[in-house]
């Protein structure tokens, strides 16, 4: 059984990924906030602009399952966008149930305007990493994001790609000392 980190609860706290996560996202948000607020939108009315913006035209509930806000708060949204004049509800001429969401001319003009902010202000928050390490850290975020997750995922071994349980490459292997091969996986740190 592993002994908890010493230092007391914030260290043990500071030392979760998860956590740090959390406290980086905190900060993006917060960043995207006080940004954005020039524009007269937040953040999610930036990331229905910005998935309007393919030009499919999806419906509110294409809308909410793609950016994962509920359908309710998602209603909010598109009302404050046609206040503001920035995407408007259209007759879906495919199911007339529907109403397909387009981006205005001003939408796209705040889309823009917010995209080269919300750049901006992640140059500020991460101009301390490499473009390397920007680059890790997009990759291995965009993973985490697509990996399943729940109480029924299964996470994936340390060589196997997240969603793929025997898929993955296998562990890598060497020599031991009497010319044995053995998996690197779970040794340790080394």
């Amino acid at each position: 059984m592993a002994s908890a980190p010493a230092g007391g609860p914030s260290e043990s706290l500071t030392g979760r990924t998860g956590y740090r996560l959390m406290m980086l996202g905190e900060r993006l948000k917060a960043a995207a906030v006080e940004t954005l607020a020039a524009l007269g939108v937040r953040p999610r009315h930036f990331n229905v602009l910005a998935a309007l913006a393919s030009g499919q035209a999806p419906s509110q509930q294409d809308l909410s399952r793609m950016l994962t806000i509920d359908p309710n708060v998602m209603v909010s949204l598109i009302d404050d966008l046609e206040q503001l004049g920035l995407a408007e509800r259209q007759a879906n001429p495919r199911d007339r149930r529907r109403h397909a969401i387009v981006l205005t001319k001003a939408g796209r003009r705040v889309l823009a305007d917010g995209a080269a902010l919300i750049d901006a202000a992640e140059r500020r928050i991460f101009g301390h990493l490499s473009a390397d390490e920007l680059a890790v850290l997009h990759d291995v975020s965009g993973r985490l994001l697509t990996a399943p997750w729940g109480p029924s995922a299964e996470p994936a071994g340390p060589h196997e790609p997240a969603g793929k349980p025997g898929g993955g490459q296998q562990p890598a292997r060497q020599a031991d000392g009497a010319g044995r091969h053995s998996s690197r996986a779970g040794s340790g740190p080394g």
